[in-house]
């Protein structure tokens, strides 16, 4: 699968777990197609229900992210793009590699 793909289908899965958060529609096509990829590539740290308690979380320093809170660390408003750019890797984070 090509960088560009899992972050659609990854970003999918995040939007439809903020979106319950945020009492706020999930496209419930881009969540049933992002669970697979969300469970092969994030689950181990960030956990099934995205609040960053994953089973490898507890020996990770800094702590995986509570992904159910994006919009809340953000005055209320979720960064597409700006996770899009981080899933894909266009964004660096340390832990993803």
């Amino acid at each position: 699968m090509n960088t560009h793909a899992l972050a659609v289908l990854s970003l999918g899965i995040l939007l439809a777990s903020t979106a319950s958060a945020q009492n706020t529609p999930a496209d419930p096509v881009l969540a049933e197609l992002g669970q697979p990829v969300y469970t092969r590539y994030c689950v181990s740290c960030h956990g099934a229900s995205g609040q960053g308690d994953g089973p490898v979380a507890p020996v990770l320093r800094p702590m995986p992210a509570d992904l159910t809170k994006i919009a809340e660390r953000r005055g209320g408003t979720f960064p597409a793009g700006e996770i899009a750019r981080t899933i894909d890797g266009r964004f660096a984070i340390a832990a993803h590699g």
